[in-house]
């Protein structure tokens, strides 16, 4: 039953209609595309920006008959939620969920009335990461099921996507608990509406396998995510350029995870071919994102064998990075910005990390320039902090600041110690002489390369896999995804179980000999499959054998040494070991 406020809230969501500024314009095809959606006849699809479109909303609504005001108001809540889709507009998506509520005591259909409600939160829900509204569009849609008795089957499996793509959306933000319980359902409702394609529309059973993949890649199943977006690939027409560039995209993740990093890069080219920067920015950004995430981990797998390559490498990730970030604006969206920046400030740690690490040999010209990607990692954090940040995001920025700022203290002083510079400020005075001599900004050298500095512990990928003179296999004895199953166990071995028996001589807690990069390099599959086993809050490598990191191989060698001693061991180590490898790719 209606009552009076009803009426009241849909009249005040017009009355208070605006948004700040004024957005970019929709290309021609997109208002095409709308229109056909939404229907000619509603007046804000005239305009190509939301802020016309809500002038012309406020101007258009006294016209409309009483009985159709309240969907009026939501064909204007559909475009501003379409229009947010597209470029990541986070006014746009608030004013979506506004309109679209506003109609819902006015509709006559409940279950489509929910339906409406969560796509709207999960549009604002997925652009500010924000796990309170996700959690509100999953209540939308399971009461849109819950009235959907009456409608046809295909409506019941559109509305179930949508509640499986929260759910998985809801678990990327979710305590490891709750994650695997939002994850398991959202796989086993998409399980049942792949299982029944008959009772899906003909495009929403490509859209079923591709959610489908995006929540196995995130329960790491990724050999099933990757069968699940081939199949969507093998069912979306040719004509539908726009979501076989998702999908593709998407492949391209699921590649990345399992370290084909070359495969991931020829994927998001082929997706980058369908997108037009200025016809989908976000979409386009994030394929363009994930492109760059692909050619960072290249660099960083052959960093070893191919050393030369890694700079030429990283700076073609860079120059992606920074024509993804251009895509994204502080203003529209501060959630979308701050973490493009996050990733822009970690490439510029790890390359310049990588240019001043003195197992290099740099010379003093590239350990300028080293030094000059942590100064502008610096700027560009405290520079962002201007921003309305999420409060996630502030805690890293200050976590990353802090780390920062020991990284170039720590340069400078080896920069004194190996080219007898007696004061930093004359280093510095070096850097901004080269940025003058470049024309470019320290914004306009700021680029990404995302979460990898955390996983080499500060490090650059150039440290010493071989922290003793004992060898470690140079072929694996078998591989892991080779394993079969055990007769004494009835199953196949776990990874704690397959290590212990594989390598158990040179995983000793002792005196181990090998190291996480040691095993990836042999079996990439069993490394990943330790780090997935160890992120489990309760699991830990039993006691009597280890499997250090890097940099807990390094401070194992030199524990017992005088500071001076460490360091001066450490170099010597990790030259010996630069001297070793160049010799044996001879």
């Amino acid at each position: 039953m209606r009552s009076p406020s009803d009426t009241w809230l849909l009249a005040s969501a017009n009355d208070n209609l605006s948004l700040d500024g004024r957005p970019p314009a929709l290309p021609r095809r997109r208002l095409l595309e709308l229109k056909k959606q939404l229907g000619p006849e509603l007046a804000p699809l005239e305009a190509d920006n939301p802020s016309d479109a809500c002038r012309l909303f406020r101007e258009h609504w006294d016209k409309q008959p009483d009985g159709v005001k309240w969907r009026y108001a939501l064909r204007a809540g559909q475009y501003l939620r379409a229009y947010a889709d597209l470029t990541g507009h986070l006014e746009s998506a608030e004013t979506a969920v506004i309109l679209v509520r506003a109609s819902r005591a006015f509709a006559d259909d409940a279950a489509d009335a929910a339906n409406q409600i969560g796509l709207a939160l999960t549009t604002l829900g997925t652009l500010d990461a924000n796990s309170v509204v996700l959690a509100e569009a999953v209540t939308a849609y399971r009461e849109a099921v819950e009235n959907a008795a009456s409608r046809p089957a295909s409506f019941l499996g559109r509305v179930q996507i949508n509640l499986a793509v929260s759910l998985t959306d809801l678990g990327k933000h979710a305590p490891a608990k709750a994650k695997a319980g939002y994850l398991d359902e959202a796989a086993r409702l998409l399980e049942s509406v792949t299982g029944a394609p008959q009772n899906l529309f003909p495009l929403d059973v490509p859209r079923a396998y591709d959610n489908y993949g995006n929540t196995l890649t995130e329960l790491e199943r990724v050999d099933d995510a990757i069968s699940a977006y081939q199949a969507a690939l093998d069912l979306w027409p040719n004509d539908r350029r726009d979501d076989r560039a998702r999908t593709l995209n998407n492949l391209s993740t699921a590649y990345r995870q399992t370290r084909r990093f070359q495969q991931a890069i020829d994927l998001c080219a082929e997706a980058l071919r369908l997108q037009s920067p200025d016809d989908m920015p976000i979409a386009w950004a994030r394929t363009k994102g994930n492109q760059a995430g692909a050619m960072l981990g290249l660099a960083v797998l052959t960093a070893n064998r191919q050393p030369d390559q890694f700079r030429h490498r990283a700076a073609n990730a860079i120059q992606a990075f920074k024509d993804a970030r251009a895509r994204f604006n502080p203003d529209w969206n501060a959630a979308l910005w701050s973490e493009s920046s996050l990733e822009l400030a970690n490439t510029m740690i790890l390359l310049g990390l990588f240019l001043c690490d003195p197992a290099s040999d740099s010379t003093e010209n590239e350990q300028t320039e080293g030094l000059s990607y942590l100064y502008q990692a610096q700027n560009l954090l405290r520079a962002d902090k201007v921003w309305r940040l999420p409060e996630r995001h502030k805690i890293q920025y200050d976590q990353l600041l802090t780390a920062l700022d020991s990284q170039i203290n720590g340069v400078l002083e080896q920069s004194r110690q190996e080219y007898g510079m007696a004061d930093p400020i004359e280093l510095k005075a070096k850097i901004l002489a080269l940025f003058d001599e470049s024309g470019a900004s320290l914004n306009e050298r700021v680029q990404t390369l995302a979460a990898l500095a955390a996983e080499f512990d500060g490090k650059t990928p150039r440290l010493p896999s071989e922290v003793t003179d004992r060898r470690t296999p140079a072929h694996a004895p078998e591989l892991y995804s080779e394993r079969g199953i055990r007769a004494d166990l009835g199953r196949k071995e776990n990874i704690v179980e397959f290590l212990q028996r594989v390598y158990g001589p040179w995983i000793t807690a002792s005196a181990p000999i090998m190291t996480r990069p040691d095993l990836r390099r042999v079996d990439p599959d069993a490394e990943m499959a330790l780090r997935n086993w160890l992120r489990e809050p309760k699991h830990e490598l039993p006691k009597g054998i280890a499997i250090p990191t890097k940099s807990e191989a390094v401070q194992a060698q030199l524990t017992q040494l005088n500071d001076v001693a460490r360091v001066r061991a450490a170099r010597n180590l990790i030259r010996a070991h630069d001297r070793h490898q160049k010799r044996a790719e001879r």
